[in-house]
């Protein structure tokens, strides 16, 4: 009987099937549990453990206190003031104010890489400042008294 090249890679296929399964058998007769490749659970991906630490650490209680935060890149020094919104392991997600200083007008969220970043550091809290249509007039009568 003559094989085809469709014949052999399927048998191949056949014989990997087989020896995964003899090595899940004999994991399984074992004390441990059989190893799992490719870094995945069945349940999802695998999940750091205990507590965060470093500049994780400080950015979860920067987003947990609602801080404003400045944060520098590294290529041209341009400067971004917002909030952190939330943060993984390679992004900050940035709730950056629509006028600035002024959280009730809304905001936009800005993704921001970390490797990108020069330095960041808590600012100090600014009052909220109510957007008016006179602000001129205000400002005079400031001036004035």
């Amino acid at each position: 009987m003559m094989t085809t090249p469709a014949m052999s890679r399927v048998d191949a296929e056949r014989r990997i099937q087989e020896r995964e399964g003899q090595r899940l058998a004999r994991s399984e007769r074992s004390d441990q549990p059989p190893r799992r490749t490719l870094g995945v659970k069945k349940d999802g991906p695998i999940k750091p453990t205990g507590a965060a630490r470093g500049h994780e650490a400080f950015l979860n209680h920067l987003q947990a206190s609602s801080t404003l935060i400045k944060i520098i890149f590294l290529d041209d020094l341009e400067e971004v003031v917002g909030r952190v919104h939330t943060t993984d392991k390679y992004t900050i997600t940035l709730a950056v104010d629509r006028v600035k200083n002024v959280p009730s007008m809304g905001y936009d969220k800005r993704v921001i890489f970390k490797h990108a970043i020069r330095e960041f550091r808590p600012i100090p809290n600014v009052p909220e400042v109510a957007p008016t249509t006179n602000a001129k007039a205000e400002a005079a009568e400031l001036v004035e008294a």
